[in-house]
């Protein structure tokens, strides 16, 4: 198989590149806009690796229908772009594996799968501590307990210190990381619920830039947990052997080992992932709604049309996009515009019969194009919706057409 790797340079990627390397295929393509992406002579020496967006999408279509057409994206940059570089995935035609979170936020899930079902295709994510040898096998009795489940009391703590960096970097903006709790938290509140049952009350206690505290109840079980980057929470038993990181799971006062055999879990994943038996999107709902209720509520206005809202989600690609278009001077036409109107005419394609796409620089714009694509002369006479926005009209008159205007409505 094939693989594009996009978040080359961050801080997981190496797991994943292990991973496509250990279980036998091939990383052909990668993007990162940053460049320190040596890591890639270990595994994967010939791969094109791009720090521009639009070369990296660019090259993605030149290898389709070839030997080195991509099947497969695996996605690691920051949280608040998984769902676009989801979708590209999906509507570019490759399977995707993406770190988790897989999303931001739970309304993302649904329509993701709904993509899924158009495209043919499937997201998959990195839910590692479900294959854990120990946590399986936990899992394995608490079933077995079947209606005779017991209820657990369990205290889950996990502190991984961080420096002064990370309240600069995009993990510090809840915006982008979607803050403590989803940044180091997810992954251990998807194993909780997995083990011990739904959801039935989530109370945070405690919240602050470097710490949360609160608990939640389940099913089967009362979960207190404590999640913390200050590495002044450490207890002094972790100073004392110079760790940076504490984890502990206490279930009826019995303390739960599950500290070791982690490095290979993500190329456990990936096995399990392209042998068809991998975990799909719709899992992680549960735990993201999870963080997504820890998450502190700015009170919001409601807004008609939320465009600071819909800027966020695309944020990253904007801005990359904003700065290429700088770099190369194409104010006005250019490589950029070319892309966006050859990707939407594959878009917008019925049967894949070829479609002709301009684009304009607004509606008024497009309005006057197609008026001219259809040869009129002056003095016809054009039929307009007398509700309707003031362009409609002016084109028409800008071309010497003579603007009729009708109603819904006979007796109006």
């Amino acid at each position: 198989m094939n693989f594009a790797l996009v978040g080359v340079a961050g801080y997981i990627a190496p797991r994943h590149l292990a991973a496509i390397a250990a279980t036998g295929h091939n990383l052909v393509a990668a993007y990162d806009p940053f460049d320190s992406v040596g890591r890639l002579d270990a595994s994967f020496p010939h791969c094109q690796f791009f720090c521009r967006k639009d070369n990296f999408e660019n090259f993605i279509e030149s290898v389709r229908g070839t030997d080195h057409e991509i099947q497969w994206l695996s996605i690691c940059t920051p949280n608040h772009t998984h769902a676009s570089y989801i979708r590209y995935g999906l509507t570019h035609g490759m399977n995707v594996i993406c770190e988790k979170p897989v999303v931001l936020h739970s309304s993302e899930i649904a329509e993701i799968m709904q993509l899924e079902a158009e495209t043919g295709h499937q997201v998959y994510t990195i839910l590692q501590l479900r294959l854990h040898q120990s946590i399986a096998a936990l899992k394995q009795q608490l079933d077995k307990e079947g209606n005779t489940r017991k209820f657990h009391h369990i205290d889950l703590t996990y502190i991984t210190s961080r420096g002064q960096w990370y309240k600069t970097s995009w993990k510090g903006d809840i915006q982008k990381s979607g803050g403590i709790a989803t940044n180091i938290g997810v992954h251990l509140f998807d194993m909780i619920q997995w083990l011990f049952g739904n959801v039935l009350e989530n109370v945070v206690e405690e919240l602050n830039d470097d710490y949360v505290r609160g608990h939640f109840l389940l099913d089967h079980a009362l979960v207190n947990y404590f999640l913390s980057i200050n590495s002044e929470h450490l207890p002094p038993n972790a100073v004392q052997g110079e760790k940076r990181t504490y984890r502990t799971l206490n279930i009826d006062g019995n303390e739960f080992e599950f500290s070791q055999g982690f490095t290979e879990l993500h190329t456990l994943s990936y096995q399990e992932i392209l042998a068809g038996r991998g975990f799909r999107i719709a899992e992680t709902i549960n735990s993201i709604r999870i963080v997504e209720q820890i998450r502190p509520k700015k009170q919001q206005p409601i807004l008609m049309v939320d465009l600071k809202g819909q800027y966020k989600k695309i944020e990253s690609e904007v801005q990359t996009s904003l700065l290429q278009v700088l770099e190369n001077g194409s104010f006005i036409g250019g490589m950029s515009v070319r892309n966006f109107e050859q990707q939407l005419s594959r878009f917008l394609s019925a049967d894949h019969r070829p479609l002709f796409t301009i684009s304009c620089a607004s509606g008024t714009d497009a309005l006057q194009l197609a008026l001219m694509a259809l040869m009129l002369r002056p003095g016809d006479e054009i039929l307009v919706p007398a509700f309707t926005y003031a362009a409609s009209a002016e084109v028409i008159a800008l071309l010497g057409l003579i603007p009729v205007w009708v109603d819904v409505d006979p007796i109006s």
